[in-house]
């Protein structure tokens, strides 16, 4: 986000600054000064709008993320580049802290979850990963530490958080299905009780796993 308010300021300052030099300001401009403004506005636009969406799609998932978990807290936040290069957990894809209900994706992984959201449809194994992701530690806000048992709620709500991002509930449906049949990528945090019938089966009304 902060890259593109960085964008912005110096559209606005590039495009002040030509109403600052030294020629008359009634005397006609050129095309390339009217050219010019028209560039260095559109930037700051530009960078404008695009730190917003930037902001707004992080309060969306903050939104989803505090109704499901109860967290009054509970916060999302997409790393820049440059924050993904210093984090100091450098092999997670997202963290979750449950005391404060801070959330925090990979860049990479914060565009899929945009992805996701855009288009539901073509999302790929990846784009489906960082759901069932985002929903893992939303699990982590709502209270629960040991990594299998979360994993396994998360995999019973992919299809809940999925319907709430408004994705239609027959994709929706069909692609929790699909995140619980390529659980062997989390195999860690897999648990095999997770499972039609096992002790982590929470009876929900539409699990990922097939009925009978």
């Amino acid at each position: 986000m902060f890259l593109y308010l960085l964008i912005a300021l110096l559209g606005a300052w590039l495009f002040c600054r030509e109403f600052q030099r030294p020629t008359p300001f009634d005397e006609p401009r050129g095309a390339f000064e009217y050219g010019y403004l028209a560039v260095t506005a559109a930037v700051c636009w530009g960078g404008a709008m695009a730190a917003y969406d930037h902001v707004r799609f992080e309060q969306i998932l903050s939104e989803h993320a505090r109704e499901v978990s109860g967290h009054p807290n509970a916060d999302v936040y997409c790393q820049s580049l440059a924050d993904t290069m210093v984090d100091t957990l450098p092999m997670s894809v997202a963290h979750a802290n449950p005391e404060s209900g801070q959330i925090e994706f990979k860049a990479t992984w914060c565009g899929h979850m945009r992805d996701y959201i855009d288009d539901p449809e073509k999302a790929s194994g990846e784009v489906l990963w960082a759901l069932h992701v985002f929903t893992h530690e939303v699990m982590h806000i709502r209270g629960e530490r040991n990594e299998k048992t979360t994993d396994c709620q998360a995999y019973q709500r992919n299809f809940m958080m999925s319907e709430r991002l408004g994705v239609p509930a027959d994709i929706a449906q069909r692609h929790a299905a699909e995140i619980y049949a390529n659980r062997s990528r989390h195999r860690d945090y897999f648990s095999q009780e997770c499972r039609r019938g096992g002790r982590l089966d929470e009876g929900l009304p539409f699990p990922p796993w097939p009925r009978s």
